[in-house]
């Protein structure tokens, strides 16, 4: 919406002009993308470190745990992890399919700004006609 009100100041001037601002628009659309899609990556990176360690320094950054119960007076031992291993993997599939959601609803900048430009010329245009139909006059 504030990028609407800013456009107020330019939606009447020249094409060139125009031009210009659409330009500035598409960068910005063009640098939140790639800000959301670092953003995403980095995330599931992070998430990677957790599920199979940090390769390069060799150490593993745990999120679950595994517990060993070593009863003497039971022959058979337990491993027990905490999240269970099928709970864990659907806990990331169910992440990593709202990472993929989220994303792909995120509308356009430059999709709406042009909606909005589209409908704004619009509305200019009916009040010029409108005022044209009062003889000039604006009631």
């Amino acid at each position: 919406m504030e990028m609407m009100n800013t456009y107020d100041l330019f939606i009447n001037r020249s094409s060139r002009i125009q031009g210009e601002w659409l330009k500035f628009i598409e960068r910005l659309d063009e640098n939140l993308e790639k800000s959301l899609k670092q953003s995403v990556k980095n995330t599931l990176l992070d998430l990677g470190k957790h599920i199979i360690g940090d390769k390069a320094r060799g150490e593993l950054v745990p999120i679950f745990k595994i517990y060993t119960i070593l009863d003497p007076n039971n022959s058979q031992w337990k491993i027990i992890h905490d999240p269970a291993h099928e709970d864990l993997k659907g806990s990331i599939q169910v992440f990593n399919k709202k990472i993929i959601d989220v994303t792909r609803v995120i509308p356009r900048i430059e999709k709406i700004f042009r909606e909005r430009r589209t409908a704004k010329i619009a509305e200019l245009k009916k009040e010029l006609d409108e005022s044209e139909k009062n003889g000039g006059n604006t009631a």
